[in-house]
């Protein structure tokens, strides 16, 4: 590994060190150049393992306490991965990966029981578990998916662990994510929406397990309740079908009674019809909850019919934006023709054009746009001799044509144009 340049990384400071941190650092005395690497903290104060600290290249200390005159810098990926792949090789070992997969298991017994407000050690555990897929080949992730299963099993009724659960469930969801995902950039991208949304899927995963997890909530009922409250309530489509499908296991494992566990239930669809679902969780949930996903995608939920819903809407506000844009241009060109009538009964006063060339200018047009142009051009030349004297004559000629579809008009430097209905013009000599 190349001895870390720490330029323009984010500083860290002793009080962020906690047992598992992975840092970079520089380090110089009297009788040393400045010397980068990493360091693995057994607590905030005692290293683990530590890559090249003093003169000798690549040295590893293990168990030393944390030099003076050191300066700590956040480590990157490979950093971290070299960082912890040290951290599990130390405390819980690695001789085969039988061992590993024991490892990671006693990584999550001993490392992961947890205070709800604990949140370094909750944050420590949940990034070192984002790099088991790199610290193990994938031919070996259904294997250690299975024991993480059988575990979870293990793990009896009413005096289920929810803590260790929690981090069985979310080490299960990595790995499933890793297994799914065909390049790097979905998988980070995903993994960081897994982790994101813990607080929503964690809950999601007590519904399969029929058993409270990731919550101070210890009646199930209670957490069927709580899901129709802030942001749960905007994924209801996905909570109910697993509530509906584990109702039995629920009430063998919680004591809860059937009925208020119904009640509950019925309580949240009737929220599901009031509030629009999302659907930005729906693919990650597909890949985590695969054999529910069908049924839900099939139904007639909430979700399915406003994700329908909006995309009409899309469709049907990019035909409005269309619409707007031919008025404009329909506007553009009714202004243009308007301007060259104005000016052709000038020409009329000018003896340029005849009266008789002005009138069958209106005729050309459909007897509707012919009045409509007169109408305007009432407004426009109210005061004008020459509009008043033929006004007249040319609104009698354009209701006694009515059913002509054409008419000759005049350009506004004189000469006499063919307006058809698309709008184009043909000069004419």
């Amino acid at each position: 590994m190349a001895f870390p340049d720490v330029t323009f990384r984010r500083r860290v400071f002793v009080e962020e060190l906690q047992r598992g941190s992975v840092v970079a650092f520089k380090y110089e005395d009297k009788y040393s150049s400045a010397r980068t690497g990493i360091i693995v903290m057994e607590d905030r104060t005692m290293m683990m393992a530590a890559l090249n600290l003093y003169e000798e290249e690549g040295r590893v200390w293990v168990m030393d306490e944390l030099p003076d005159n050191i300066s700590l810098f956040e480590a990157n990926e490979e950093e971290k991965l070299w960082g912890y792949s040290n951290f599990l090789s130390f405390s819980y070992g690695e001789d085969c990966f039988d061992r590993n997969i024991a490892s990671f298991c006693s990584f999550i017994d001993q490392e992961c029981p947890r205070k709800d407000d604990d949140y370094i050690r909750a944050s420590f555990c949940k990034d070192f578990l984002t790099y088991v897929p790199k610290m193990t080949d994938c031919s070996h992730w259904k294997e250690l998916k299975d024991a993480l299963t059988a575990r979870l099993s293990q793990i009896g009724g009413l005096q289920f662990n929810r803590h260790q659960a929690e981090y069985y469930c979310f080490l299960i969801g990595i790995l499933m994510i890793a297994d799914y995902s065909r390049d790097e950039e979905t998988r980070l991208f995903e993994t960081q929406l897994f982790i994101k949304e813990w607080g929503q899927f964690s809950w999601m995963y007590g519904m399969g397990l029929g058993r409270v997890i990731g919550s101070r909530l210890h009646n199930f009922t209670s957490v069927v309740n709580q899901v129709g409250i802030n942001d749960r309530k905007y994924y209801l489509h996905l909570y109910l079908p697993l509530v509906e499908y584990y109702f039995d296991k629920i009430i063998k494992y919680n004591d809860d009674k059937p009925e208020k566990l119904r009640q509950a239930i019925k309580k949240a669809k009737e929220i599901e019809t009031l509030e629009e679902q999302r659907t930005d969780l729906d693919l990650l949930f597909g890949i985590l909850f695969p054999k529910h996903l069908q049924e839900i995608m099939s139904s007639s939920r909430p979700a399915r019919t406003i994700a329908k819903m909006r995309k009409e809407m899309e469709a049907k506000e990019h035909r409005i934006k269309e619409l707007e844009t031919a008025v404009d241009d329909l506007s553009h060109r009714y202004d243009e023709v308007l301007a060259q009538l104005t000016t052709a009964v000038r020409d009329v006063e000018s003896d340029r054009i005849s009266a008789d060339d002005l009138t069958a200018a209106f005729l050309r047009f459909p007897t509707e746009l012919a009045l409509s142009f007169f109408g305007s051009m009432s407004t426009l030349l109210a005061s004008n001799p020459t509009w008043q004297k033929y006004a007249p004559t040319i609104q009698e000629q354009i209701l006694a044509k009515r059913n002509e579809p054409e008419a000759k008009v005049v350009n506004v430097q004189g000469n006499y144009n063919d307006i058809h209905d698309n709008g184009t013009v043909n000069n004419k000599e």
